[in-house]
């Protein structure tokens, strides 16, 4: 197996010795043709952050899924089910239309947004920064919406199983452990891992807006590609039908395993004053 990366340093410290690292900018085509040469099987695993979507997303998947059609390979796209309406997109039609007009062999596998060693967010950063900092966390618009949430490693042994199934392409599959969190339980069980009684509040995007005018963090924020005011829940049910020994991370497991990531991430200062000497995001 080949990872293609744009940091080969930094992702060998996550990815297994057996899998071969090598550098690519998947916004060159001859680039692709070189990270791909050889291979049976593509997955198109890029997740962009919030600002640099509109200018490269579309020409990411031109690249890859030009090459899978122009070498009749097997294309597997982890679609992220962004449900803020901006961020919406029919990339995933696009390979399943591929599919049936027999260009490739495709499938989608539909993830919900992914927490993890390693899976920034602004808002983690935010969360986590305020945590470790004695401060008081905020989640955005509501904390009362439950939401699936996908622990890295899940999302990444979910896309390798419909790869290496024949029998999973040609359709989307949504992936979720059926087990959606609230804002407040994320908060409220990252303070319990830090050992310190919760302190939350909520930010409204409008506030979020205004703010980002001043301080590039808050602009991040209210440009998330999730719409927090709302419950967003996957339906797992086929993928757990189909691939019935799957076994998803428990969430407290994988916020514990995430928290210990940030705290050595973090350090020796927080985030927001290596990052933000000056903020206007109330402390």
């Amino acid at each position: 197996m080949r990872a293609v990366v744009k940091n080969p340093d930094a992702a060998a410290g996550y990815l297994p010795a057996s899998v071969e690292i090598a550098k690519g900018n998947p916004l060159d085509p001859d680039d692709v043709a070189r990270a791909c040469a050889g291979t049976d099987t593509i997955y198109h695993c890029v997740v962009f952050r919030s600002q640099k979507w509109r200018s490269t997303a579309h020409v990411i998947m031109g690249n890859l899924l030009g090459y899978a059609i122009q070498n009749r390979t097997g294309f597997v796209f982890a679609d992220m089910v962004y449900d803020s309406q901006p961020y919406v997109n029919n990339f995933g039609d696009d390979v399943l239309s591929a599919h049936r007009e027999g260009y490739i062999r495709g499938a989608v596998a539909r993830l919900p947004e992914l927490y993890g060693p390693g899976a920034r967010s602004t808002l983690y950063d935010e969360i986590f920064d305020a945590i470790l900092s004695d401060k008081k966390a905020y989640w955005v618009a509501r904390l009362d919406a439950p939401r699936d949430l996908l622990f890295l490693e899940d999302a990444a042994r979910a896309i390798s199983s419909i790869g290496r199934s024949p029998k999973a392409y040609g359709r989307s599959w949504e992936i979720s452990s059926g087990t959606p969190t609230t804002g407040q339980q994320f908060i409220e069980l990252a303070f319990k891992l830090a050992g310190k009684p919760p302190r939350y509040g909520t930010w409204r995007k409008s506030f979020l807006k205004v703010a980002g005018i001043l301080d590039y963090d808050s602009k991040e924020l209210g440009e998330v590609p999730y719409d927090y005011s709302r419950e967003m829940i996957l339906n797992g049910a086929d993928f757990s039908l189909y691939f019935p020994r799957f076994e998803y991370t428990p969430f407290q497991q994988g916020l514990a395993a995430t928290f210990d990531w940030y705290k050595g991430f973090l350090k020796p200062r927080s985030l927001r004053e290596r990052l933000l000497p000056v903020t206007s995001l109330p402390p």
